[in-house]
């Protein structure tokens, strides 16, 4: 689970749901953007939208496959939100 609650007043939730969407648009247009990924899973987890932070640690592996710095990255990203992959095991 994420250890750092942040707490988001009601009337600022619109706002950075839209800058968060508009995040992932982005990526899907530069995928490569590894500072990017990282701070969308920080953001989807603050919202407490965990599906969707795990289905972005998921995107971001396949992206980066080929990149040991990036996993090890994600991987440090993933265990810090308390292992996000599928079955909750932080297992890369």
């Amino acid at each position: 689970a994420f250890s750092r609650s942040v707490a988001i007043a009601p009337e600022d939730e619109p706002m950075i749901r839209g800058m968060v969407e508009g995040l992932a648009a982005r990526l899907k247009e530069n995928p490569g953007d590894i500072e990017g990924w990282l701070r969308l899973v920080l953001s989807y987890e603050v919202l407490q939208e965990h599906e969707k932070a795990a289905a972005a640690i998921e995107e971001a592996r396949e992206i980066f496959a080929d990149d040991e710095k990036a996993l090890a990255r994600i991987g440090e990203a993933e265990d810090r939100l308390g292992g996000l992959s599928p079955g909750g095991t932080g297992a890369r």
